[in-house]
């Protein structure tokens, strides 16, 4: 004789908020979970394949930067799904994804092939899925647009001249002297060498062709290469042998290029350089006398192709 299948029964009135079709799944197998604000949802390292639908509370999409703090992606709350993205692309969410309740929060977890099935067997039930996953979108795209416009924002915070040059002054002469030529190059894309006595506005010079160019609307970012040989006297940028050369170029490297190194979850660690921070924009060195011989090549062949390795890394990059 075959024994009964069980039958699972979830608080009372919350088996009313779900679609039908989730009605008859949650009532058939065991599947309603309970978290309190705080808890793990998903782990980091968990990759199942568990589809997640919120019926009661919030949960966020949890990545941890390089100092182990929380930074919340994303929000979901009741009626939304977690997972979807695994279940239609087949790949794993990232080792380092957590999934965390904000508060109290009640769902079910389903398995994959219950989901497939459910969706086949409810065409109404997945049309009404692809047209959350479209809302999704849409919310992400306007999240996307929102931060590209505080970045915006911030760099022209940033790019300010009386912010990168606060005592800047070019007499009349000396502009009019110059307006052409800065005009000229303005108009173009490549790298440009301003050469000058101290105190006669190479700054100011360079400032004039950003503003007047169409990166003008991306970040102007000056490093100081002379203010920082004065302030690093126990290191500075001097060397004597053909070993501080290297590690001296080294050091240079990571500063212009970035570099990458393992991290401590098993992936790469990734921290960018000046070059790849301006992409787009700007960027001034004073002082580049200062690199040394093997970093100022470097630096040329990176104006000149767009393309750079970060130091420790294989692949290179474009900018």
């Amino acid at each position: 004789m075959l024994e009964p299948s069980p039958t699972y029964e979830l608080p009372p009135g919350l088996l009313a908020r779900l679609p039908v079709p989730l009605q008859r799944l949650a009532r058939g197998k065991n599947i309603f979970r309970e978290y309190a604000a705080g808890d793990l949802i998903k782990a980091q390292g968990h990759n199942g394949d568990e589809i997640r639908y919120v019926i009661s509370g919030e949960a966020s999409f949890v990545l941890r930067d390089d100092n182990d703090e929380k930074i919340s992606v994303d929000a979901i709350g009741p009626g939304e799904i977690f997972g979807e993205v695994s279940f239609f692309t087949g790949l794993p969410w990232a080792s380092d994804a957590e999934l965390v309740a904000d508060e109290n929060c009640r769902l079910l977890e389903i398995s994959a092939e219950d989901f497939e099935q459910t969706l086949r067997e409810d065409p109404d039930f997945a049309i009404n899925l692809i047209k959350h996953l479209a809302r999704k979108i849409m919310r992400l795209d306007r999240g996307i647009f929102k931060s590209k416009l505080k970045r915006r924002a911030l760099q022209s915070l940033i790019s300010r001249r009386d912010h990168v040059f606060p005592e800047y002054f070019m007499g009349d002469y000396v502009r009019r002297r110059v307006a052409a030529r800065v005009e000229e190059l303005a108009r173009t894309d490549g790298p440009v060498l301003i050469s000058g006595e101290n105190g006669v506005g190479k700054e100011g010079v360079a400032h004039s062709i950003f503003r007047k160019s169409h990166q003008c609307k991306e970040v102007f970012l000056q490093v100081d290469l002379l203010g920082d040989r004065a302030e690093s006297t126990d290191e500075g940028w001097a060397y004597e042998t053909a070993e501080q050369d290297q590690g001296l170029t080294e050091r240079q490297h990571r500063l212009f290029f970035g570099s990458e190194e393992p991290g401590r979850d098993g992936g790469i660690k990734e921290t960018p350089g000046y070059f790849e921070l301006t992409d787009g924009g700007t960027l001034l060195i004073r002082g580049v006398e200062q690199l040394t011989p093997s970093m100022q090549l470097r630096l040329l062949e990176a104006a000149v192709t767009e393309a750079f390795r970060r130091q420790g890394a294989v692949r290179q990059q474009k900018a």
